[in-house]
C-alpha cells in the first residue's frame, strides 16, 4: 500500500478546486443535514464537520480507485451521509441513509478523474481513463451522482461561495468559466 493512497475507512478533507480555502463540510444547521463550502480556519471548533470518511458501495478494497461507487459519511457525531439531487435546485444535504426511505442512488458517488461522460448508461463503456488506479493524496477528483444522468458534486457556489449543489457539469456552467467548481482536491491532512 503507498502512503499517498487515499483509504477506504480513512478520514479526508475536500478542498473546492474553484477557490482556496472552501472545503466542503456537512451535518449544518437545523436538523443537521446543511452542505456547505466555507473556510475550515475560521470554523476550528467544527472540524468534525469537515471530516468525511467514504464507504465503498460493493467490495472493499484497501485505496478509493477511480471508477469506483462510493459513500461519503460526514464525521460528525449522528450518521449523516452526502446525498445530492435534491429538490428542485439539486441541492445536497446530510442524513441518515439508514433510517430513510429514500432512493440510496441519491447517496452514491462514482469516483472520477475527469468529469467524463455523464450519461450513467454510457459508464462501463466509456471509463474513466484512470479507471482501476488508486486516488492519491492531494488528487483532484470529481463526484458523479448516480441518482441521474449528469449530475456532479459543485461547491463554492452564491455570492457567499458557500452552496453546494449537484449540477450538470457541461450545462449553463460549462460556458461562464465555473468548471473548476465540480473539481474536489481530496487530502488525507487536515487543512491548514
Amino acid at each position: 500500500v503507498d502512503p499517498i493512497d487515499v483509504m477506504y475507512g480513512g478520514i479526508v478533507w475536500l478542498q473546492n478546486n474553484y477557490m482556496d480555502s472552501k472545503w466542503l463540510n456537512g451535518a449544518r444547521e437545523g436538523a443537521n443535514e446543511r452542505v456547505r463550502t466555507r473556510d475550515f480556519n475560521k470554523e476550528l471548533t467544527k472540524k468534525q464537520h469537515y471530516q468525511w470518511i467514504m464507504y465503498p458501495k460493493l467490495s472493499f478494497s484497501h485505496c478509493v480507485k477511480y471508477g469506483d461507487t462510493i459513500f461519503l459519511k460526514n464525521n460528525y457525531v449522528k450518521p449523516r451521509w452526502l446525498s445530492g439531487y435534491r429538490g428542485g435546485e439539486r441541492g445536497t444535504l446530510t442524513r441518515d441513509l439508514f433510517s430513510t426511505s429514500e432512493n440510496p442512488k441519491k447517496y452514491e458517488w462514482i469516483v472520477k478523474s475527469a468529469p467524463g461522460e455523464g450519461d450513467l448508461e454510457l459508464q462501463n463503456i466509456k471509463q474513466d481513463i484512470a479507471h482501476g488506479k488508486c486516488v492519491k493524496n492531494h488528487s483532484v477528483i470529481f463526484l458523479q451522482n448516480k441518482y441521474r444522468s449528469y449530475a456532479w458534486l459543485t461547491g463554492t457556489r452564491n455570492s457567499k461561495n458557500e452552496n453546494v449543489r449537484t449540477w450538470n457539469y457541461y450545462g449553463n456552467d460549462h460556458d461562464n468559466g465555473m468548471q473548476k467548481t465540480y473539481g474536489w482536491i481530496v487530502t488525507k491532512n487536515t487543512p491548514e
